[in-house]
């Protein structure tokens, strides 16, 4: 699915021989492949990414509503799967938003579809997050910045200390 959303996103905005070698990148493109073959959930995330992207660019900055609530279903169904969907949608959809204020768009309309599709998401991931809102605000407060988990040493106390930085950075070497 994810293949298929990738040429059609492309085709978007390139032509259809540009699409379709943006798709074969996508597919055997190293970064993409680990992620997607560790665990299911990764692949599935991309895949509602790329098709929730492709919705938002269809939508034509929020002017049709079929689009719109398609947006608002994939979205949904994406943040269903994982959260941090969110934060791939951020970008796109904030320079939708600055286009919608730099064109002088926002009508009724656009009002309309923006708010049904967030709506839509909304409904269809809210249930699911409601239910484990303390084990999400633990894993939060958990790998936040100085905690524990940070600390390279467990007698160390200061994360941001040349040995803990040198460990990271050893780490991710």
């Amino acid at each position: 699915a994810s293949i298929f959303g990738v040429y059609f996103l492309a085709k978007k905005f390139l032509s259809s021989a540009a699409s379709f070698l943006a798709s074969v990148l996508f597919t055997f493109y190293g970064w993409t492949l680990l992620p997607l073959h560790l665990t299911s959930s990764e692949t599935a995330s991309s895949a509602f990414t790329i098709w929730t992207l492709f919705f938002l660019v269809k939508s034509n900055l929020f002017q049709s509503k079929k689009h719109s609530i398609l947006f608002g279903l994939f979205l949904g169904f994406g943040i269903l799967t994982r959260w941090t969907i969110m934060v791939y949608i951020s970008g796109p959809f904030l320079y939708i938003f600055y286009q919608l204020i730099k064109k002088h768009i926002i009508k009724r309309i656009t009002v309309s579809n923006l708010l049904i599709s967030f709506l839509i998401a909304f409904l269809i991931s809210f249930y699911q997050y409601f239910q484990n809102r303390f084990w999400m605000f633990n894993y939060f407060a958990v790998v936040s910045v100085g905690s524990k988990l940070w600390l390279a040493l467990k007698d160390q106390s200061n994360p941001f200390s040349l040995y803990s930085q040198t460990f990271y950075l050893n780490t991710f070497a």
